[in-house]
């Protein structure tokens, strides 16, 4: 029995050195106990390289998030910091972007006329933007990308 289950769940031959008695018995067990001892820590030192892995690099399989709105004014309650601006969706949900490091395109509806090379002071309110960016760990949006797809129109 000893031998059928050290082939099966060792990998290891009976060896033929060991005899019958009582003595190669305690031995032959011995044996299974320390094989299997070492198997059980690869296991958990393999399982535990893969977590690790898995932790480390989960942020580099982090799915960036694209949504669409018009670039409101800050609610009366929010400061505004510098290179941030509030986008509010076709759902009414206000989120807050930073946009100092993105970016800034013009998408093909805006007129040649209207076009110029900047980065996020070309960000105003009123206009429709089209949003590429991702969250940090405090659910943060960072964009990498802001496409302007409607010029602001003139508010009174």
């Amino acid at each position: 029995m000893i031998r059928v289950m050290r082939r099966w769940f060792f990998g290891v031959k009976h060896s033929s050195r060991l005899g019958s008695g009582s003595f190669s018995q305690s031995r032959d067990n011995t044996t299974i106990a320390r094989l299997a001892s070492e198997r059980v820590m690869g296991w958990k030192l393999a399982r535990g390289l893969v977590v690790f892995l898995l932790l480390v690099l989960a942020p580099a399989f982090a799915a960036d998030g694209m949504f669409q709105g018009t670039v409101v004014d800050p609610p009366t309650t929010e400061p505004s910091p510098p290179g941030w601006i509030f986008v509010k969706g076709g759902n009414r949900l206000l989120r807050r972007v930073e946009v100092s490091h993105a970016r800034v395109t013009f998408g093909n509806q805006v007129p040649a006329s209207q076009r110029r090379s900047c980065h996020s002071e070309c960000i105003e309110v009123g206009q429709v933007v089209r949003i590429l960016a991702d969250q940090d760990s405090q659910g943060e949006w960072r964009a990498k990308q802001v496409i302007i797809l409607e010029v602001a129109t003139n508010r009174t």
